[in-house]
C-alpha cells in the first residue's frame, strides 16, 4: 500500500513537470523519500533543465531575484552543473552592477537636490543633467526653473532701484534674491556692478556724517565681500564707529579720541571727524581746567592726579578708590555683550533657553538673525549638562531635518534658508557652558559672531578649548558668575587660577593678563547694547 502511494506521488510529479507546473513538481520531488527513489532521477534531471531554462528567462528580463531563486532550487535537488554556476556568476555580476548604478543614481539625485537647497543653482543645473531618472530629473528642473524665475523677478526690481539711484534698496533686493533663491550668473554679474556703487554710497554717508545709514548698509557690504574683498574694510570701519559711540556714551573721552584718530587714519579725512576731534580736545581741556580750579581742589584730586588715574585705569584692572563705580552686569536673566580687543563681540546669554528668530520679526528673541526665518524659528534649551534643539520652522542638523535633537559638539545647524548657518560647540568638559558660532552672514547687531550659552563659567583665550576664542594675546581668562555678577581672573597654562578675581563692570574695560575685556548690558528684546 505504501509503495502504491509512492508511485501515485511520482506520477503526479511527472504530470506536473510535463504540463509545465515547475513549482508544483519541485515541491513534490524535493521530498526525501521521492528524491531518493531510483525512478525519480529522470524526473529530477528534467526538473533541473526546466528550472535552468526558466532562470535564463528571468535573467534576460532582469528579474534577478527570481533567477537566483530557480538556481537555488537546482542546488536543493543536487543537480548543479557548470552551466548553472556560469549563469549564477552572470546574475551575481549583473546584480552588483545594477546595485552600483542604483547607488550612483541616488547620489546624483541627492547631489542635485543639495545644490538647489544650498542656492548653487548653476552647479545644481549641471548635477540635474547627471540624473538618469527622467521623472525625477524633470521635477528637479521644475524646482530650478522656479528658483531662477523668482530670482530674476527680484533682480528686475533691483535693476529698477539701481536705475533710480537707490543703491541701498538695490543691494538689499539683490541680497534677498541670493539668500532666498540662490546664486545665479545674473546675480553674480549684478553683484559686480553694484559693489563699486555701494562703496561710493557708504563713502558718501561717511563723509557727510550719515552714520546710521552707513551702519544700515554694512550687512550688505558683508554679503558682497565674496564679490569684492574691499568690503571687509567697511566692516572694520563699522566696528570702530560702534566702539567710539560706546566710548562717548560712557564719557570716556580719552578712548573716544583714540578711536577717532584710528578712523581718521583709516579713511580720508571727513569734516565731521575733524570737528569731533576738536570737540573732544575741548572737553578734555575743559575737564583739566575744572579739576585745576578751586572747586576741583576740594575733591582731593588735581588735574595731574586725574590724568594719572586715567592712565592707570587703562593699564591695570584695579579701580582708583575714589572713582565712581559703574553698575555690574548683575541680573542673572540679562544678556551681556562681551567686547575683546582684537577679537570682536560675543553675546553671553545666562538663561536656560536661547530663542532664535528673524531679525525684525517682531518676536522677543535672543538671536535676531538677518535671514529668511520665522519670527520665532527655534530654541536651544539647556537641560542639566545636555542641550536640545527645538525647531518651529525648517531646521537642519548636519544636513538632516529635525524638530527636536540632542546637540553634540561640532553639530552644524542650518535655520530656514541655507544662508542662516551656525555651529554648536561644547568646547570644555569642565564647564556646562556651550557656544553657538554664527556664520559671517548671520552675525547679530554689534558684530556679534558667537553666542555663549552661559552656565556658571566660561573661558576666554586663543586655545580651541575656550568658549570665546581670541585672535590676539596669549592669556587664558576664566569668567565666573558669583553673587549675581560676573568676575574674571587669569588662568595658568595648567588651568590653575592666578591673581585675584576682578568684577566685570558694565562699560568699564578690564585688563586680565594681556586680554582687554569690556562687558556691556545687552537688551535681548531689541538686540541693542546698553552700557
Amino acid at each position: 500500500m505504501f509503495s502504491n502511494w509512492l508511485f501515485v506521488r511520482l506520477r503526479a510529479a511527472e504530470n506536473a513537470l510535463n504540463e509545465g507546473r515547475i513549482d508544483e513538481a519541485f515541491a513534490a520531488l524535493r521530498e526525501p523519500d521521492l528524491r531518493g527513489h531510483r525512478r525519480s532521477q529522470r524526473l529530477l534531471d528534467g526538473l533541473a533543465a526546466s528550472l535552468l531554462a526558466r532562470a535564463r528567462v528571468h535573467a534576460h528580463a532582469a528579474h534577478w531575484d527570481e533567477a537566483v531563486a530557480d538556481l537555488n532550487r537546482i542546488h536543493d535537488i543536487a543537480r548543479g552543473s557548470p552551466e548553472v554556476e556560469e549563469l549564477r556568476r552572470q546574475v551575481s555580476d549583473e546584480m552588483i552592477t545594477r546595485r552600483a548604478r542604483g547607488a550612483a543614481h541616488d547620489q546624483a539625485i541627492a547631489r542635485a537636490a543639495d545644490h538647489l537647497r544650498a542656492g548653487r543653482l548653476e552647479s545644481g543645473r549641471a548635477a540635474i543633467d547627471q540624473v538618469d531618472d527622467a521623472r525625477r530629473r524633470e521635477e528637479l528642473r521644475d524646482e530650478l526653473d522656479i528658483r531662477m524665475r523668482r530670482s530674476d523677478e527680484l533682480l528686475d526690481r533691483a535693476e529698477a532701484a539701481l536705475s533710480d539711484g537707490d543703491v541701498l534698496t538695490a543691494a538689499r533686493i539683490w541680497h534677498d534674491a541670493r539668500t532666498r533663491h540662490g546664486s545665479t550668473p545674473r546675480g553674480d554679474l549684478f553683484a559686480g556692478r553694484i559693489s563699486p556703487r555701494l562703496r561710493d554710497e557708504l563713502d558718501a554717508n561717511f563723509r557727510e556724517g550719515r552714520l546710521e545709514r552707513l551702519l544700515a548698509g554694512l550687512h550688505l557690504a558683508s554679503a558682497l565681500r565674496e564679490a569684492d574683498p574691499a568690503m571687509a574694510e567697511y566692516e572694520r570701519l563699522g566696528a570702530l564707529l560702534s566702539r567710539v559711540a560706546g566710548d562717548l556714551s560712557r564719557s570716556d573721552y580719552g578712548l573716544l579720541r583714540e578711536g577717532l584718530l584710528q578712523i581718521s587714519a583709516r579713511r580720508s579725512s571727513a569734516r565731521w571727524v575733524e570737528e569731533t576731534l576738536r570737540y573732544v580736545a575741548d572737553v578734555i581741556a575743559a575737564r583739566e581746567k575744572l579739576l585745576a580750579s578751586p572747586i576741583g581742589l576740594l575733591t582731593g584730586r588735581s588735574a595731574h592726579d586725574q590724568t594719572q588715574a586715567h592712565a592707570q585705569r587703562r593699564e591695570s584692572p584695579r579701580k582708583p578708590q575714589n572713582a565712581p563705580i559703574p553698575s555690574p552686569v548683575a541680573n542673572a536673566e540679562s544678556s551681556a555683550l562681551v567686547l575683546i580687543d582684537g577679537t570682536g563681540s560675543a553675546l553671553l546669554v545666562r538663561r536656560d533657553t536661547l530663542r532664535i528668530g528673524r531679525a525684525g520679526g517682531g518676536s522677543e528673541v535672543d538671536a535676531p538673525i538677518p535671514a529668511d526665518l520665522m519670527s520665532h524659528h527655534a530654541d536651544i534649551v539647556r537641560a542639566g549638562e545636555d542641550y536640545f534643539l527645538v525647531a518651529y520652522g525648517p531646521t537642519l542638523v548636519n544636513q538632516r531635518e529635525v524638530r527636536r535633537a540632542l546637540l553634540r559638539d561640532g553639530d552644524r545647524l542650518t535655520f530656514g534658508s541655507r544662508a542662516a548657518r551656525a555651529t554648536f560647540h561644547k568646547p570644555s568638559s569642565k564647564s556646562e557652558s556651550a557656544v553657538l558660532r554664527l556664520a559671517d552672514r548671520c552675525r547679530l547687531p554689534q558684530d556679534v559672531s558667537s553666542i555663549v550659552l552661559f552656565k556658571d563659567t566660561c573661558t576666554v583665550g586663543p586655545q580651541p578649548s575656550c568658549h570665546i576664542q581670541t585672535r590676539e594675546g596669549d592669556s587664558r581668562v576664566l569668567i565666573v558668575q558669583s553673587g549675581g555678577g560676573l568676575h574674571a581672573r587669569r588662568l595658568s597654562a595648567d588651568n590653575k587660577p592666578m591673581d585675584r578675581s576682578e568684577p566685570l563692570l558694565a562699560g568699564t574695560p578690564l585688563m586680565v593678563g594681556d586680554q582687554r575685556i569690556t562687558m556691556n548690558q545687552y537688551d535681548w528684546r531689541d538686540a541693542s547694547p546698553r552700557a
